[in-house]
């Protein structure tokens, strides 16, 4: 177990961490997001050197953040219910795995003008076809981000195949982020047990937050359960067309960062097409405002 001082330090770390995104927490928050081990106890006891409103946790000065929390909570209501149902609705999908709502710091921290990001696991060798079907449904429904709609629309950025689980690789050194986006993912539905395959895949989110407990997912069922028998090899073919078709057809900036580092990385298992990947300037950011508090 740590001694005061640095539990002292690592209590300063999360509510900066936090303060970064306006997002105040709870006693239970900070010391599921510490990264040390830690009792309850000793957090509260260094939480009272902080000010507290209502419950929330934050840094002197800070007490408006706790209304933006609120807002951002109500608005993300909303989102969740909305997302909860598309993913249902995609459920029918044979080899759709896991549908999780993600880019979260803080739970149900969303704004109310943003888009939604999902992550999405699908089945060996159906990343590429799945994301066709979901990106075209989304677009005759015009439910995909576009200059002129943000809000309530849904980005298809991140899909990965069970098979490849692990995302240490995708880290940053010294990525804060990054842990939190992989830890702080809301599962809006799943078939029975991947979301437990994805946390043992990444064991390593332990070692960076000792204390964390994954939020509990939907329990709910697709509104059509049955599972249908993967179809025949053809649909693997289909599959590297599908690849092939959507990759030519990116746009000009994802074509330029296509496999040019871990922003955007298309392969055969993995779909990951951040081309505003801003991980080294929060970073770079975070280093900097515990040097001046």
């Amino acid at each position: 177990m740590n001694n005061d001082t640095e539990i002292k330090k690592a209590v300063k770390k999360t509510l900066i961490w936090f303060d970064m995104f306006d997002y105040p927490l709870t006693l239970l928050e900070v010391a599921n997001y510490l990264p040390i081990t830690a009792k309850i106890e000793d957090v509260q006891t260094v939480l009272m050197d902080y000010p507290q409103t209502y419950g929330f946790y934050h840094l002197p000065g800070r007490e408006k953040i706790l209304v933006e929390r609120q807002r951002r909570s109500n608005w993300a209501d909303r989102k969740f219910k909305k997302a909860r149902r598309l993913a249902r609705i995609f459920g029918v999908l044979p080899w759709l795995r896991l549908v999780a709502v993600t880019n979260l710091i803080g739970q149900s921290n969303l704004k109310d003008g943003g888009d939604i990001d999902l992550f999405i696991i699908t089945s060996p060798k159906r990343i590429w076809l799945t994301r066709l079907i979901m990106a075209g449904t989304l677009k005759v429904f015009n439910l995909r981000p576009s200059a002129k709609k943000h809000r309530d629309t849904y980005c298809l950025s991140f899909f990965v195949a069970e098979d490849r689980l692990n995302l240490s690789d995708l880290r940053l050194p010294n990525d804060t982020l990054f842990t939190h986006w992989v830890s702080g993912s809301v599962v809006l539905w799943q078939r029975p047990g991947v979301y437990d395959k994805l946390l043992a895949a990444n064991i390593w989110i332990r070692s960076q937050m000792p204390n964390w407990q994954p939020v509990e997912p939907t329990r709910r069922r697709p509104f059509i359960a049955r599972q249908t028998k993967q179809v025949g090899s053809w649909l693997d073919t289909f599959e590297n067309n599908t690849r092939i078709w959507q990759v030519k057809h990116f746009p000009k900036k994802l074509a330029e960062l296509n496999n040019l580092d871990n922003r955007v990385v298309t392969k055969f298992d993995i779909i990951k097409l951040h081309s505003n990947d801003n991980r080294a300037e929060v970073q770079e950011l975070f280093i900097n405002r515990l040097k001046k508090v």
